[in-house]
C-alpha cells in the first residue's frame, strides 16, 4: 500500500486549494482595480463589488488556512524543547497537542457541517444587492474545517508513526 502522500486525491486537494487561492487571489486584484477605475477616473461607483471581494475573500482565507494545515505551516508557540531535555517526552507532547488539534479541528468541522451549513443550504440567505447565496461563502468555512480535520488526523499520524524519510531527517530512523 502506498503512502497516502503519494495517491491522487492528495494530489488533487493540493492542486484544488492551490488553484482556488491563486485565481481568487488574481480575481479580488482585477476587483478592486475595476472598482478604483471606475471610481476614480469613470466618476461612478461599481455595482457589487464588495459582495463580490468579500465573497472572494473570505475562500481565499479559509482555503489559505486549510493549505496552512496541509503543509503544517501554521504558527505556533511550540515552546517544548526549552522545557523538555528527553526526546521522548517531547516525541509524546507532541503527540498530546497533535491529539488535541485533531479534537478541536473534528469539533469544528462537525458545528460547520450540521450547524452551519446544512441549515443555511436549507433556508438560503442572498446578499441584498446581487442576490448572491450566502452560503456560497459560508460553505468555505465547513470546507475548510473539514480539510483541516483531514490534514490534523494526517499529521496526528505522521507524528505518531513518521514515514522513513521523516524518521531519517529527524534521526530517528535506523541507520
Amino acid at each position: 500500500m502506498k503512502p497516502i502522500e503519494k495517491t491522487a486525491i492528495w494530489k488533487i486537494l493540493d492542486k484544488v486549494m492551490s488553484i482556488i487561492l491563486v485565481v481568487f487571489g488574481l480575481c479580488l486584484i482585477v476587483v478592486i482595480g475595476a472598482a478604483v477605475v471606475v471610481r476614480y477616473i469613470m466618476h461612478s461607483a461599481l455595482f457589487g463589488n464588495e459582495e463580490i471581494l468579500a465573497l472572494l475573500a473570505i475562500w481565499v482565507y479559509w482555503i489559505g488556512g486549510a493549505y496552512g494545515s496541509y503543509t503544517d505551516t501554521h504558527i505556533s508557540a511550540d515552546m517544548t524543547d526549552l522545557f523538555f531535555k528527553n526526546e521522548k517526552l517531547k516525541h509524546s507532547v507532541r503527540v498530546v497537542i497533535r491529539a488535541v488539534t485533531v479534537f478541536i479541528t473534528g469539533c469544528f468541522a462537525y458545528w460547520s457541517i450540521f450547524k452551519y451549513a446544512i441549515p443555511n443550504l436549507v433556508h438560503p440567505i442572498y446578499t441584498t444587492g446581487l442576490r448572491i447565496p450566502k452560503y456560497t461563502s459560508q460553505l468555505a468555512m465547513t470546507i475548510a474545517f473539514c480539510l483541516m480535520f483531514f490534514y490534523a488526523i494526517y499529521h496526528f499520524i505522521r507524528t505518531i508513526h513518521p514515514m522513513k524519510e521523516d524518521a531519517a531527517e529527524t534521526g530517528g530512523g535506523a541507520a
